[in-house]
């Protein structure tokens, strides 16, 4: 992710824009980017299938609290 990440528009278009675009060009970037919505769905799809349904019902109320939190604070703090 991390790599992804340096890779991407974020750090590598901003310190070397000239080579990100010679190695992404504009026309690739629609299909890479929906190559990355799928990665990101086969993603959460694994992190899902690991999940211990009795770990959650211990700590039901916590994860509630956190997922609740987790939707909110994006929706407060978009606007600022």
């Amino acid at each position: 992710m991390i790599a992804g990440i340096m890779l991407g528009p974020s750090l590598f278009g901003w310190l070397a824009p000239t080579w990100h675009h010679a190695i992404f060009p504009v026309e690739s970037v629609v299909y890479l980017n929906a190559l990355s919505q799928i990665g990101v769905i086969f993603f959460l799809f694994l992190i899902g299938l690991e999940l211990d349904p009795k770990l959650l019902k211990n700590r039901g109320q916590a994860a509630l609290i956190i997922s609740h939190v987790s939707i909110v604070a994006p929706f407060l703090l978009g606007p600022a």
